[in-house]
């Protein structure tokens, strides 16, 4: 299964990580463009995931990502 998420206002390329309970980083991905993006959740365990995007500059948002 996936997730998408939604960036609005973006005009450069940003980066997103993902860090399960623990801190430990399980996925990133790097120089995304467009609005969207698609991540896969095929090898995540169930659990809470932080997720994190920013620019070389700056974070962005953070948030909680639930996989179940």
């Amino acid at each position: 299964s996936t997730t998408t998420f939604e960036i609005q206002g973006m005009n450069e390329p940003f980066i997103f990580e993902l860090y399960n309970i623990v801190g430990e980083q399980v996925k990133s991905i790097s120089e995304i463009t467009g609005k969207k993006f698609i991540i896969s959740r095929e090898n995540l365990s169930n659990g809470i995931y932080i997720y994190k995007i920013f620019t070389k500059q700056k974070q962005i948002c953070a948030g909680k990502l639930i996989v179940n």
